[in-house]
Parts: C-alpha cells; sequence; structure tokens
C-alpha cells in the first residue's frame, strides 16, 4: 500500500477503492497502534460518511446511473464504438465542455483584434497624410506650434595645410589622424541658429584646456553662417602647437554671452561632451575633434 501525501481528496479516493486484497499487512497493525479515543472518533466520523453517502445515494434514479466496472472493459476491441451509451455520451460531453471551452469566444476576440489593428493603422497613415499637407489649427489661447528648429549649433571644422618643396598643400582634414612638423590646421567654425559667442580651446592629453581664439577681449561673436580664423586683413591663420603632444583634442563652445572662457571649457569637459543637460546655463552649443600631433 503507498501512503498518499497530496490532497485529502485523492486519499479519500484511494481509500474507498481499497479492497481487502489491496492490503498488505502492515495495515492492521499500524491500525492496532492508534490511541483508543481517537480510534472511537475515527469510527463514528466512518459511519457519519457512509450515512452522508446513502443518503446522498437515494436522489439519484438507480436507471440513470450505469454500473461501470473494470471488469467491463476487459477483452473488448480497442477501436471506438459508434454508438455509445446515453447516460455515458452526455457525461463525456459535459467533461469535454469543461475541460475545452469553445472556440468561438476566441476566433471572434481575434477578429476583433484583427480590426481594431487596421482601423488604427489607417488612422495613422490618415494622421500623418493630414499633418504633411494640411495646416491643423491650435485648439485654444495658451497652446503654441511646436518649431522643429535647433536654436544654436556649432560645428567645428578643419583643414591642414601641408607644407613641401614644391610648395603648399591644403587637404581637408579628418579627425583622428597623424600629423607632424611640416603640418598646420585652418580652423572654421560654422555656425547656425542665433547669433552667439564662440571659443576655441586646445587640450593635451591629461592637461587643463587652453583658449586658443580669441586671446584677448569680450569673446569671438559671430553671427549665423560659415567662419575662418583670419588676421586682421582678412586672410585664414593656420596654426600648429610649438610642441608635439600626441593626442590633442580641439574644442568650440558656443555661449550666449561673454563668460571666463577656461572655466567654462572645463565645466564642459568634465560633464561630458554628449551631457548637455549637465552643462553650464550659457553654454548653447559644442563641437571637437582629436588629432594626433607627432614628431
Amino acid at each position: 500500500m503507498e501512503l498518499v501525501q497530496q490532497s485529502p481528496e485523492t486519499g479519500l479516493e484511494r481509500v474507498l477503492a481499497l479492497r481487502p486484497a489491496d492490503l498488505e499487512g502492515w495495515e492492521s497493525a499500524a491500525a492496532s497502534e492508534i490511541d483508543a479515543d481517537l480510534a472511537a472518533q475515527l469510527r463514528e466520523r466512518d459511519a457519519q460518511l457512509a450515512d452522508l453517502l446513502r443518503e446522498w445515494s437515494k436522489d439519484f434514479d438507480a436507471a440513470d446511473v450505469p454500473d461501470v466496472r473494470g471488469s467491463d472493459f476487459v477483452g473488448l476491441p480497442q477501436g471506438r464504438s459508434s454508438v455509445e451509451p446515453a447516460a455515458l455520451q452526455s457525461s463525456a460531453r459535459r467533461r469535454l465542455r469543461r475541460l475545452r471551452p469553445s472556440g468561438l469566444p476566441q476566433a471572434l476576440a481575434l477578429a476583433a483584434g484583427f480590426a481594431i489593428l487596421c482601423f488604427g493603422s489607417w488612422q495613422v497613415q490618415q494622421s500623418s497624410q493630414s499633418t504633411t499637407s494640411e495646416t491643423v489649427p491650435l485648439p485654444s489661447a495658451g497652446w503654441k506650434a511646436v518649431s522643429g528648429t535647433v536654436s544654436t549649433r556649432v560645428a567645428l571644422q578643419f583643414s591642414v595645410e601641408r607644407r613641401l618643396q614644391s610648395g603648399a598643400l591644403v587637404e581637408p582634414g579628418r579627425a583622428g589622424s597623424s600629423y607632424g612638423a611640416a603640418d598646420s590646421l585652418i580652423l572654421r567654425v560654422d555656425l547656425r541658429g542665433e547669433p552667439a559667442w564662440v571659443y576655441l580651446f586646445e587640450q593635451t592629453s591629461g592637461g587643463p584646456p587652453t583658449v586658443l581664439h580669441p586671446s584677448a577681449g569680450d569673446g569671438w561673436r559671430l553671427e549665423e553662417g560659415l567662419h575662418a580664423l583670419s588676421s586682421g586683413d582678412g586672410q585664414p591663420l593656420a596654426y600648429r602647437p610649438d610642441q608635439p603632444a600626441g593626442a590633442t583634442r580641439y574644442l568650440a563652445i558656443a555661449t550666449s554671452g561673454p563668460v571666463d572662457a577656461a572655466g567654462f571649457a572645463t565645466q564642459v569637459l568634465a560633464a561630458g561632451l554628449d551631457r548637455p543637460d549637465l552643462w553650464p546655463r550659457p553654454v548653447r552649443a559644442v563641437d571637437s575633434f582629436v588629432v594626433d600631433w607627432m614628431e
């Protein structure tokens, strides 16, 4: 006999199905060790259960409850009979309805979901077409149209002037490239949006940023457009450091007004070039590139 340690209903079903031939002998010895008072209580509950089962069975018509035993299935063919007893057939159908719900609600839900998806896609398409071809009126006072223009944007560009025996050669600069003693940088600032004060910096590996331009004054105030570093007479200037220092960063910072250039550059680099939310408030835009100065 196997001890059942699952639900009480499972144990009760197995106990009720036991026959004397199913006992192995140790059950009687175990039952004799039960306390007399507990044994009397158990016998009383068994009698109550038997009475309940007897009263419950009276509510059923014997003709409607088939008496099916295991021996009835012995020797039957494996094929399924085309005709089932009425009582068994109704019981099987009831179980089928409980275990496998009808697929009609799922089909209806799937169809409704598909219809909603198609309608939503059509709405998105119509909305995108209307925004590109029509002007949508504003709802009420206090609202304004969203502008897609950027207030200020700065781009630091450079070319390389290379001195050769036959003369000077100017070619586009490439960030991350290596340059030597015969090379100089021609720097340009492309400013888009509102006017701004622009400062240029040079930072060698591990060192603090130093102001490269302007060297004095309130700053380099620029209007929108492309601006090259030039002399007083308008000639473009080429820059080369006095001593090559390996990887060197060139930084352009656009601000809304004159600032302490060196201090602002230090704060921007400490916050990170990709974290405008941490830059000092007057800073509007930043751009930089790195080249490698070699001997």
